[in-house]
């Protein structure tokens, strides 16, 4: 499925005429081949491409809430807690714009959640290691003296 939509997106940039939705629908799902791939690097260069695309012709009327949640989960899978929250949040304000349905707004803002969640635990993992790495560096030092 990667490859015909690599192909698609090649194909219809070789165009004249050609709509952003068009190349940005097929940007969106190599991403989310990418995600299921394990390959985020990717899913996240692609789901920006795909958010830039429809910027760059302000495409007010696509529905960008897709985008932003595939990016917060290649953002996840990289391991950058605070990008996909930021992502998963946008994703969430596209959807209540776009009118998307109560259901897919609330499992939006769970998304969210879990993300914030994750987030504070990283936080909380790195500043422990970081003081565990000071106390470390102190107790040396005294023995050293």
């Amino acid at each position: 499925a990667l490859a015909h939509y690599e192909k698609g997106v090649e194909i219809l940039r070789a165009r004249d005429q050609v709509q952003a939705s068009a190349i940005a629908t097929l940007l969106s799902n190599s991403a989310q081949c990418f995600l299921k791939l394990k390959w985020p690097d990717r899913a996240k260069k692609s789901a920006s491409m795909a958010i830039a695309t429809i910027r760059h012709v302000q495409d007010e009327s696509f529905d960008q809430s897709k985008l932003f949640f595939r990016r917060a989960m290649a953002n996840e899978q990289l391991g950058d807690f605070g990008m996909a929250v930021d992502d998963m949040a946008r994703a969430l304000r596209q959807a209540k714009q776009s009118d998307l349905s109560l259901a897919e707004q609330h499992r939006l803002k769970g998304e969210v959640d879990r993300l914030k969640k994750l987030k504070a635990s990283d936080e909380e993992r790195s500043t422990k290691k970081k003081k565990e790495q000071e106390n470390e560096q102190t107790a040396e030092i005294q023995r050293v003296q």
